[in-house]
């Protein structure tokens, strides 16, 4: 689902594009503003979420990773690696170290880099 949040603080207000998988955008929206709020670091103001706009409604889905639990992190190409996979498609990806991104495993890329695809889809390539 696609949609865009209105946050404002003290020095302005501004939209914020998200693509998440998620029935409850709304809800999504404020847990996440209040998360914020309540880990503030010296010099960051809190906001505050004025509205949720939903742009896309039943576009393609994103992938819904989880970590593979069959052992620890692996090295991979001399750097450490978690594994993951697809809950409803066969891509598997890598996150590096302790970043955030979660990267679609090269032989991946093509067809499947951002969103998943049904069997049939894949039937059909």
């Amino acid at each position: 689902m696609k949609f865009k949040i209105h946050v404002s603080n003290e020095r302005g207000e501004w939209w914020e594009n998200y693509e998440l998988n998620t029935d409850n955008p709304q809800e999504w929206a404020e847990r996440t503003v209040k998360n914020y709020n309540e880990t503030l670091r010296s010099g960051e103001v809190p906001r505050t979420l004025l509205g949720v706009e939903v742009v896309e409604v039943d576009g393609p889905r994103l992938h819904s990773f989880f970590k593979l639990t069959n052992g620890q992190s692996v090295n991979f190409r001399g750097r450490i690696v978690d594994l993951y996979q697809c809950r409803e498609c066969p891509v598997t990806a890598k996150r590096f170290g302790l970043s955030e991104g979660i990267i679609v495993d090269s032989k991946f890329k093509r067809k499947f880099s951002k969103y998943c695809m049904t069997q049939d889809d894949i039937n059909k390539l």
